[in-house]
């Protein structure tokens, strides 16, 4: 391996996925969502999907992932999200 590893993850308000992402450190990633500035406020749960070798590979797994789940909270990748900026 070269580097930390990279985490894909979900977001799970209940059973809903509300957002999926990649990350090498989990914990910090949850704190941020969940911090001040974070995006979300109702309780949310963090589930690691898989962990990777590379970014790249857990980026192209993230966007297959959103494009066929479109979570709410995802904006990029996620066609019905990316038309409601236009």
């Amino acid at each position: 391996m070269t580097g930390d590893p990279t985490f894909l993850y979900v977001l799970k308000n209940g059973r809903d996925i509300v957002y999926i992402g990649v990350t090498t450190n989990p914990t910090g990633r949850l704190a941020q969502h969940l911090g001040r500035n974070g995006s979300f406020r109702e309780p949310v749960r963090m589930d690691l999907l898989a962990k990777f070798e590379s970014r790249a590979e857990a980026e192209a797994m993230e966007s297959a992932l959103i494009a066929e789940i479109k979570p709410e909270a995802n904006v990029r990748g996620n066609p019905d999200q990316e038309r409601a900026l236009m």
